[in-house]
């Protein structure tokens, strides 16, 4: 499977400029370079991706990243990309921020070609980075749809010169793009029971724990209500937290174990509702890209003809979800 993904906002993909004169540049351009000064100061650059869904564990195949030059040169100089030690990285916000980051121990000397303006400029695809993404998705607290950051910082090369990149706010088309090519995961699909985390290393905490990310599973889950339909009765809701890293697709099917016919008599006249005429007024269902939400307010029901008795009574609903993956990029 493959992902691709670009910055989204102007914090995410920013250069700093090192003390003095310590400066921090979200807002144009992405800068790595060495000047004498004065003052003499390096440039070093950030970018961050979100979205990965990628689950922990998986094995990196290849990486590529790929820059947009905004202005060109042909002097030969090197470049140590690395990446944020982090289970999920923020967006920037300052040159102390920025430099307060863990690294990975993983890093790549990127000895940069001879850029010309406005052509692409590319790491990959290939094996180069696979290490410093494949430390970050083997972290313990790692979960799919988190984010990635790379840092791009000066190493060597002849002074006052560099690279320049376009960023976010230079425009949507040529700004930072980062590709994963990836198989597996070591715990696949998972659907947590009502309450649980999808971080859980129990498996009596999920409906559902599948060994590969496969393309379409199955979910059994109980919901019951009890209410006195007389009185108002605040609906009732269970969440399912899931690994999807995106909005699945479902169907739900609806049983009851009171048996044919939903239990209310009425008090005068009309016959028994049928459970089928009656729970889509109660039930709705919906999905996140981090949660399955099913909630029943059996107090919305009213009778064909008559009133209702006013007994209190529990009703138990199956929901099978039928989930279909589709990986995007």
């Amino acid at each position: 499977m493959k992902i691709t993904r670009t910055s989204s906002t102007s914090t995410d993909d920013i250069f700093i400029t090192t003390d003095p004169p310590d400066e921090y540049y979200p807002n144009i351009y992405l800068s790595l370079a060495n000047f004498n000064g004065p003052p003499a100061h390096e440039r070093k650059m950030g970018m961050r991706f979100t979205n990965i869904t990628i689950p922990q564990g998986s094995t990196i195949e290849s990486v590529t990243l790929t820059f947009t030059v905004y202005s060109g040169s042909s002097t030969s100089i090197t470049g140590r990309i690395t990446g944020q030690l982090s289970d999920d990285s923020a967006t920037f916000s300052s040159t102390a921020d920025y430099r307060s980051r863990a690294r990975t121990t993983n890093h790549y000397d990127w000895v940069i070609p001879s850029t010309v303006t406005d052509a692409e400029c590319s790491i990959g695809p290939g094996t180069e980075l696979k290490p410093i993404i494949q430390e970050i998705i083997d972290r313990g607290g790692w979960s799919s749809n988190n984010a990635i950051t790379l840092f791009l910082e000066w190493y060597s090369g002849a002074a006052d010169c560099g690279r320049s990149f376009y960023s976010f706010d230079n425009s949507l088309v040529t700004l930072p793009k980062l590709t994963i090519s990836y198989k597996g995961g070591n715990y696949g699909i998972k659907i947590a029971k009502s309450g649980k985390s999808v971080t859980s290393e129990n498996p009596e905490d999920y409906h559902f724990w599948s060994a590969y990310r496969s393309k379409s599973v199955k979910h059994l889950g109980s919901l019951q209500v009890t209410t006195t339909t007389d009185t108002d009765s605040a609906p009732v809701t269970n969440t399912y937290t899931h690994n999807f890293g995106y909005i699945p697709q479902f169907m739900v099917f609806v049983t009851s174990y009171d048996g044919g016919y939903v239990n209310c008599d009425y008090s005068s006249g009309g016959d028994y509702g049928k459970e089928g005429d009656l729970w889509e007024e109660a039930l709705l269902v919906y999905a996140t890209s981090t949660e399955i939400v099913v909630s029943a307010n059996l107090y919305s029901f009213t009778p064909m003809s008559g009133t209702w008795t006013g007994l209190a009574r529990t009703y138990t609903f199956d929901i099978l979800l039928f989930m279909e993956e589709v990986e995007t990029s």
